[in-house]
């Protein structure tokens, strides 16, 4: 077995190795593929590693362009995720084997640090191999509508509160908060089915709130609303619990959510989580976790939970 950076004659196999596990078209996955990881934004940037058996592909592995930014800084940080390992191969240390390539030839490849939000089964992997577990992402979930569950899903009703014409780049210097700048943003809305999301924008002399929403269905009838990210000209606690309360009394006025959810660092984002709290969102038994590995960078700054801004908008597949 062989473990080497991806070639463009592996497509095929790789795409296949995702169609057999996900069940997904060939054509949909082909077409994400080129789109994801082949747009000129992440063509020089991401890494993609390959397990090969021969000239089989036997297990994918990336580690996608994912820049942060802190004190103005713009780190050269990458997201694993799309790992991937052949069925009939698994549990013969292949994962790991792929996390050690990149350690081994972390010269070449020049990271600050890499980040990760792992599945259950890539938890102890990467714990075993000096990944460390800052922090989880915690949901917190209010009840709006239970008639919405009754009304048919039409995407195009949210779009009235796709209000933001841009979004605000206005960053907290004291946390690694995700870049939103123009380049990033277009590439993630290329891989992106845009008729789930809307970007609420909540005005008051002359300062502004976004909310960055995605709508999806639980359990066939359950319409959700997440906030994923929250954008502000002025983070003040204040006006942030009004842009919440607005949008949530919207939406439960028009029976288009039956639940409204965000998930967030409980660390760092203590004003939202005060907001949160105060407007009787709940807590609940689910969590999403959040890895890092330091590469070239201070590792105590790293891994200090108070340090980092993210939600669940901040992760690849938002």
């Amino acid at each position: 077995m062989l473990i080497t950076f991806y070639e463009d004659w592996m497509k095929e196999q790789v795409v296949d190795l995702f169609v057999e596990e996900y069940k997904v078209t060939k054509s949909y996955f082909s077409a994400f593929f080129d789109q994801f990881y082949d747009a000129p934004f992440q063509r020089e940037n991401a890494i993609r590693l390959v397990a090969l058996e021969d000239k089989t592909v036997i297990g994918f592995q990336s580690f996608f362009y994912w820049p942060l930014i802190k004190n103005n800084i713009k780190y050269k940080s990458l997201q694993s995720g799309n790992s991937l390992i052949h069925k009939d191969h698994r549990g013969k240390g292949i994962f790991s084997k792929l996390l050690n390539f990149i350690d081994e030839n972390k010269a070449e490849l020049k990271i600050d640090f890499l980040i990760g939000f792992p599945i259950d089964a890539s938890f102890n992997s990467l714990f075993r191999k000096g990944w460390i577990n800052v922090f989880n992402l915690k949901w917190y979930v209010k009840l709006a509508s239970f008639f919405s569950v009754l009304m048919p899903l039409k995407l195009e009703k949210y779009k009235q509160f796709d209000t933001a014409k841009k979004l605000i780049i206005n960053y907290k210097p004291q946390f690694f908060k995700l870049s939103e700048d123009d380049a990033f943003v277009a590439w993630r809305k290329g891989y992106q089915n845009q008729a789930n999301y809307f970007n609420y924008e909540y005005n008051e002399q002359n300062q502004q709130v976004q909310l960055c929403c995605k709508i999806q269905i639980r359990k066939t009838y359950i319409k959700e609303v997440i906030i994923g990210n929250i954008l502000a000209t002025d983070y003040n606690k204040e006006l942030i619990k009004k842009a919440i309360q607005e949008l949530y009394k919207n939406l439960k006025s028009k029976h288009l959510a039956t639940i409204v959810s965000i998930a967030l660092n409980e660390n760092s984002n203590v004003d939202q989580l005060e907001v949160i709290k105060s407007l009787k969102f709940k807590d609940i038994n689910k969590q999403i976790y959040f890895f890092t590995y330091p590469m070239n960078i201070n590792k105590e700054e790293l891994i200090d939970a108070k340090n980092w801004e993210l939600y669940r908008g901040d992760i690849d597949t938002w």
